[in-house]
């Protein structure tokens, strides 16, 4: 196969490389029981809380160090105590919402975060399969009721498959409770949920991608189901789902600094990029030293499925590789990696939410070297070390503008657009930022060496044109900015920042905002939104000053050009390897054009899609591919009208085909649930039609629906193509409806109705479940304004 990086001068053969990172294959896997006596004595503290509970004691907390003290058979008689405290924060009430579910902190007056009873199930159910025979009786009554309680608060929190580590845990929680207290009802909803998942990750990929934290989470959740479900099925699900989540981090995990490389979301270390994945990789044997994870190891440790060894060899060899996979279902929702023995270049194709690195370069060196990364920042923090309230948590967040990005092999280009709605109330700073480890071998602005030794701050003016650039050992890393925009509309100022910082770093810094300390919300969106692009490039194997020199010239002198005004940007750069463009125009929601368009792997490596092959080969995702590639395609011709039965469609799980003499041939289809009982759908479950538009042009949708209530009344409705989303989950809010009723698409509460600007082609509509209950029988779509469905 063709190098993906014929710049690259002098590959590493594969027996040096795996001589270069042989340091982390003397790490040994730990005993298991050892895990266990350290979970048990780094939850003494959580007991010391449970004497006096206050403030931070968390409900999860109780259920993980009891599981410890179970799994050493220590300290039993404190269980009593655990439970008893469990049972005080969890919801009793079956009037409310959050039933069964538990508060996260015993400092909260309510329930803040409903994932908590996923977190307290997955201690509980265990501690229940592997110790209540040895619980006294008083006890194991205490435990069971937790669970019975537990129950309610899992089927009343649905969440979206996209929830990729709460909802593992929640099919977990619902297969390992039922099966455990003979309620096959809850197992089979937990199995169904499972299916949904799988399905998913067929279509869309992972969508938490690359989580640093969750993915160990992920990790955890699979061999405790692959452990502990009953059905074969089941446990090939959770097989098959490992093998991708351990395939993704070996073609992910950066050999050079023994952690995860690359774009990424959900990163709680913005400048490390440590997380819970940590814990799982040293059980694992690909991490020495301590342990790490505290006492949460706990979980990972009973499983007993382990990552073969040919990942560890392909992770460790195949260097120079190019991983791509996708993240979602927009094109845009991809991810792309290039990884070298001395540098990784990685982006993501747009932005996933405020805790994402979307562009990041990895360099060599211990696990405590700074990483490089791109962040879009509005409260001066740069680093990520403000945390702020989030929910019943404080986590750094950075802003979520518009982003999109393209790689072709080591060059990418960045665009970010903060738009009025991506500025916070009270903002009056916004800057765009790409940190960079300080300690390295030089740092160049042109032609001009810089020095960022020393401790007292420094900045540099970034003339116009002129590339920043970094050299460490045999890799360099370059970054222009082609195009920037102050919230004035003039062109924004940029320098190379030293800050006096304790963590090792600089920054480019693009400042968007003026000197006059005023709000910005009034100033954004008043004139052409501020933003910038980044191109950044990567050298590689570059052996010598002369090899250095001659790539900081050729990227200096590389053509970059800009069209941009006041509603439109578009930069086209000449990458290494053949142009790289990118184009977006206001209200910037979507990228108008690529080069190179991201393929639409599920986890490729070299071009090769390794994750297929892997998911494909289990139901339901077999049975399914079948389904979704024999969906019936449906004509509308101009001045026509399509009828679509809502059970000829593609069903996602947990969506389910009813019975009714009053529908459409007798059938419906819905998300299961009693009517005006607040359950929820968060988007669990859906159908799919196919339809063939001949005439482009506006198109009016209206559903036959059984609506009776106003807790179940309404769907989330998307539309795409297969390249462009048109409607992204937009909320349906049918009205209530005690009989089957045609009723117009009205979306996000709008009263009129509301027309869909379709192109020619293939489109695909969508209709996910919002709330248990509400029912669909047909579909109708017609371009013709003054057409009505009849019964």
């Amino acid at each position: 196969m063709k190098s993906p990086i014929p710049y690259h001068q002098g590959i590493t053969s594969i027996l040096a490389c795996a001589t270069l990172y042989s340091s982390a294959t003397g790490a040994q896997k730990p005993d298991r029981q050892a895990v266990f006596e350290y979970c048990a004595k780094s939850g003494h503290g959580a007991w010391r809380d449970a004497q006096e509970p206050a403030g931070n004691l968390s409900s999860r907390t109780l259920f993980r160090y009891a599981l410890a003290l179970c799994e050493t058979n220590t300290h039993m008689d404190r269980l009593p105590r655990l439970f008893e405290l469990a049972a005080k924060m969890q919801d009793r009430d079956p009037s409310g919402s959050t039933y069964g579910n538990f508060r996260w902190y015993w400092r909260e007056d309510r329930i803040r975060d409903r994932n908590a009873v996923d977190f307290c199930m997955k201690g509980a159910s265990l501690i229940w399969i592997r110790h209540r025979d040895r619980l006294p009786e008083a006890t194991r009554k205490i435990l069971r009721e937790l669970c019975e309680y537990g129950i309610e608060g899992c089927l009343r929190h649905r969440v979206p498959s996209s929830y990729t580590n709460i909802s593992l845990m929640n099919a977990l929680d619902l297969i390992l409770l039922g099966e455990a207290l003979d309620r096959p009802d809850v197992a089979d909803e937990g199995y169904a949920r499972l299916d949904r998942f799988c399905i998913y990750t067929w279509r869309c990929g992972i969508h938490e991608y690359c989580s640093p934290t969750y993915y160990g989470v992920d990790v955890e959740c699979l061999l405790l189901l692959e452990a502990f479900c009953k059905r074969p099925r089941g446990q090939e699900q959770a097989t098959a789902l490992l093998e991708l989540i351990w395939t993704d981090v070996a073609l992910n995990w950066y050999p050079g600094s023994d952690r995860l490389g690359g774009a990424c979301s959900r990163d709680y270390d913005y400048l490390a990029g440590s997380g819970h994945l940590d814990s799982v990789m040293w059980l694992a044997g690909w991490l020495p030293g301590q342990q790490r994870g505290g006492g949460y190891s706990v979980f990972a440790a009973l499983g007993r499925w382990q990552p073969p060894q040919r990942l560890r060899d392909l992770n460790r060899t195949r260097l120079p590789r190019l991983v791509q996979q996708r993240w979602g279902p927009e094109p845009s929702q991809s991810r792309t990696c290039l990884m070298c023995n001395d540098v990784v270049l990685s982006t993501a194709g747009a932005n996933y939410g405020p805790m994402d690195l979307p562009l990041t370069v990895d360099l060599p060196g211990g696990r405590d070297k700074p990483r490089c990364y791109f962040i879009p920042d509005g409260r001066g923090d740069p680093y990520g070390k403000k945390k702020i309230e989030q929910g019943a948590h404080s986590k750094a967040l950075h802003l979520r503008p518009f982003w999109a990005a393209t790689q072709r092999a080591a060059d990418a280009i960045g665009l970010v657009v903060y738009r009025r709605g991506d500025v916070l109330p009270d903002m009056r700073t916004l800057e765009t930022h790409f940190v960079m480890r300080r300690d390295v071998q030089g740092f160049w602005i042109g032609d001009r060496p810089v020095d960022l030794r020393g401790k007292q701050p420094k900045s540099f003016d970034v003339p116009d044109g002129q590339a920043v650039v970094l050299r460490e050992g045999t890799a360099a890393v370059g970054i222009r900015v082609p195009w920037s925009r102050n919230v004035d509309g003039k062109p924004a100022r940029r320098q190379l920042v030293y800050d006096g910082n304790a963590f090792g770093v600089v920054r480019l810094t693009v400042t968007h905002h003026g000197t006059s300390g005023e709000s910005l919300r009034k100033e954004v969106g008043q004139g052409p939104e501020p933003g910038a692009a980044l191109w950044v490039r990567v050298g590689s194997g570059l052996k010598s000053d002369q090899d250095f020199q001659a790539w900081r010239r050729a990227f200096a002198d590389a053509s970059v050009q800009v069209k941009a005004d006041a509603s439109d940007v578009r930069v086209e750069a000449a990458a290494s390897e053949g142009p790289i463009v990118l184009a977006a125009s206001t209200p910037y929601r979507l990228i108008r054009e690529w080069v190179p368009k991201p393929e639409r792997f599920l986890l490729a490596l070299d071009g090769k899609d390794l994750g297929r092959e892997i998911i494909e080969r289990i139901e339901p995702v077999a049975s399914f591919r079948k389904t979704w590639t024999n969906l019936p395609m449906v004509a509308l011709s101009p001045g026509g009208s399509v009828e679509l039965e809502a059970e000829a469609g593609a069903l996602m799980p947990t969506m389910r085909i009813g019975q009714d003499p009053a529908a459409s041939g007798g059938k419906y289809v819905w998300l299961p649930g009693e009517p005006g009982k607040k359950g929820g759908g968060s988007g669990s479950g859906s159908v799919t039609w196919r339809l063939r538009i001949e005439r482009p042009g506006s198109h009016y949708l209206y559903g036959r629906v059984l609506t009776p209530t106003p807790d179940d009344d309404s769907f989330f409705v998307r539309v795409a193509t297969e390249s462009t989303e048109i409607i992204g989950m937009a909320a349906w809010h049918t009205g209530t409806h005690e009989k089957w009723t045609w009723t117009p698409l009205r979306l996000d509460n709008s009263r009129k109705r509301t027309g869909i600007l379709l192109p020619a082609g293939v489109v695909y509509v969508e209709l996910h479940a919002r709330e248990d209950g509400a029912k669909i029988d047909k579909l109708f779509v017609t371009d013709n304004p003054d057409a009505s469905p009849k019964d």
